[in-house]
């Protein structure tokens, strides 16, 4: 029915095959398998019948539900993160936005072959349907499966960082749902000597370069762009971290809001080891035992949920998707890479590499 009413035909008469059995299903749509007239293989992502009516009243269900733990809860400031919430629920039903969202970063990384986003057939999409090319790969976390095919794990885990890092320094977008379920990986043809230089090089200098594999990025129905001030703060608080400058970084936390937890930002903020260590190397003696004692005080008294959300709360509200962004970045890389520690040491390497190339251009 959705597909009917959206392409104002039997699929039949758009598609020269279309497969009614999805072959992946989620809360939001169903994928088909489908040809284009004249064989073209390609995806077809299908909204569920019915799915705006449903989100409508679920959505009232939880402002309203926001709002009452608010007057229960005098203290406890959530109706800012069900707006959030519903704001980008209602971008990620909208498949034209998805289908823009995808283009433009397909254009981010038209130069690095490592990188690749399915095309989209936009005489074949709508508010609720979204074509796509077909890609096939192996789930970007299957280990098994990366070495079989020769592929190393490690620089698949880079590569994602790289890309997420390039997207947010660079360009102001943050993918707020890069899990793995919406990433694969392909074998690609390679020359020896670009295979070596892979190996012995980090992930931004070989960019260019041809990869025995590819990332590809699916699911480009979650995105968040962060205003040009914003995104030149972000690099300043990197800046200040590559640095080990922990003035400037507190600079920059009370230019973004919160000042009240300056000292608690990057810990809060980063959730990796790395970037925390970075934070809180150049504290003195006295410093490091003052934020361990505020720490174990909030411990103590159980406030520590309600500070995070008031915390949270003072930021621009684009933060809470970054932080979201960086968490699931951050899990994947550890499990890709050879141990925590070597991840949390190549991820400040890649982010702070990044964050210069954005300074420079």
């Amino acid at each position: 029915q959705v597909l009917r009413k959206e392409l104002s035909a039997n699929p039949l008469q758009v598609f020269e095959y279309f497969e009614e059995k999805p072959v992946a299903a989620a809360s939001l749509a169903q994928v088909h398998m489908a040809a284009l007239p004249g064989g073209q293989q390609v995806a077809v992502k299908v909204q569920r019948y019915g799915l705006e009516h449903q989100v409508a009243g679920d959505l009232a269900s939880l402002c309203w539900a926001a709002r009452l733990a608010e007057v229960a809860f005098p203290k406890l400031r959530i109706s800012w993160l069900a707006k959030e919430f519903k704001e980008g629920l209602l971008k990620e039903m909208d498949f034209t936005l998805e289908a823009r969202n995808a283009t433009a970063v397909a254009s981010m990384f038209k130069s690095q072959p490592s990188i690749k986003v399915p095309g989209i057939f936009l005489s074949h999409t709508s508010k609720r349907v979204l074509t796509m090319e077909m890609a096939e790969g192996v789930r970007v976390d299957d280990i098994e499966s990366l070495r079989s095919l020769n592929i190393d794990p490690q620089r698949v885990g880079d590569t994602v960082v790289d890309a997420f890092a390039q997207m947010v320094f660079q360009h102001g977008h943050i993918h707020t749902d890069l899990h793995p379920g919406n990433m694969l990986v392909c074998s690609s043809l390679c020359p020896t000597a670009s295979s070596l230089l892979q190996r012995l090089l980090p992930p931004g200098l070989t960019r260019r370069l041809p990869s025995n594999f590819q990332v590809i990025m699916l699911d480009h129905g979650s995105y968040v762009l962060l205003p040009e001030g914003l995104r030149q703060e972000y690099c300043n608080l990197w800046h200040g971290l590559m640095l080990k400058d922990a003035s400037n970084i507190k600079k920059t936390c009370r230019r973004l809001g919160g000042a009240e937890f300056c000292d608690f930002y990057p810990l809060l903020f980063q959730g990796d080891s790395a970037a925390q260590g970075a934070a809180i190397e150049n504290l003195s003696q006295s410093e490091r035992q003052d934020l361990e004692c505020q720490v174990l005080e909030l411990q103590r008294s159980g406030k520590v949920v309600s500070q995070y959300l008031h915390f949270m709360s003072l930021l621009p509200s684009q933060w809470m998707s970054l932080t979201k962004a960086h968490s699931l970045v951050n899990s994947l890389h550890n499990t890709l890479s050879r141990s925590r520690s070597v991840a949390a040491q190549r991820r400040m390497g890649i982010f702070s590499r990044c964050m210069l190339e954005a300074y420079v251009t």
